[in-house]
Parts: structure tokens; sequence; C-alpha cells
């Protein structure tokens, strides 16, 4: 018998599939959607009790923060016992910078058909 991917893949689950492939479907719409990590999080998970399963030096972090640390004070991140850059890394990417950068791209392709 050949292997099947759920034998192989211990992340495989159908239903993340079945939304990878309803994903693929929307991009040949006529319009462009730039997903922000952030917000997501925010919207998915708004108190902040998932985030902090996995990464738990988000615990004392206050609950506005804790789907973007980085934005907090100093004096906020020493509150929280949670230094930026130390204890939890400082973001590589800026969200909105690089959605407007793809916009432009977007609109440059599309512009060129």
């Amino acid at each position: 018998m050949a292997p099947r991917i759920d034998d192989a893949n211990h992340d495989y689950e159908p239903p993340a599939i079945e939304r990878d492939l309803a994903v693929a479907r929307a991009l040949a719409q006529p319009w462009f959607r730039i997903f922000n990590p952030v917000r997501q999080s925010q919207r998915f998970d708004p108190h902040g009790r998932f985030i902090r399963l996995d990464l738990p030096e988000l615990g004392r972090v206050p609950e506005r923060f804790v789907h973007a640390p980085w934005t907090m004070s100093e004096a906020q991140q020493v509150q929280a016992g949670l230094h930026i850059g130390r204890d939890y890394p400082a973001p590589i990417v800026d969200h909105a910078r690089a959605r407007e950068a793809a916009l432009r791209m977007y609109g440059r392709v599309r512009g060129s058909r």
C-alpha cells in the first residue's frame, strides 16, 4: 500500500488544507487581500489566552499589548518583565509598510495586463 499524506505528516489536517485551497481559489478573484498577523491574532484571540499558551513570556503583558508587545514603552516592559529584543524578539517586518509595498507591486502587475 502506498504511504498516505496523513501517515507521513504529523501536521496533516484536512480542514487546514481545505482552507488553503479556498484561499488559493480566492486569489483568482479580482481583488487582493493582505493578511496582517497582528490583526488576525487580535480578531481570533482577543484576550490573548491562546497566544500566551505558546508564548509564556507574554504572561504578564497587559491584554492590550499581548498581540504587539513591542509597542509597550520601556516602563511598561519593565513592569511586564519582558524586554523586547532580549526576552521577546523585536519585529522584523513593519506590516503597514509591507502592505503598502505589496499593494504597489500588485498595482503594477495588474496595470501591466
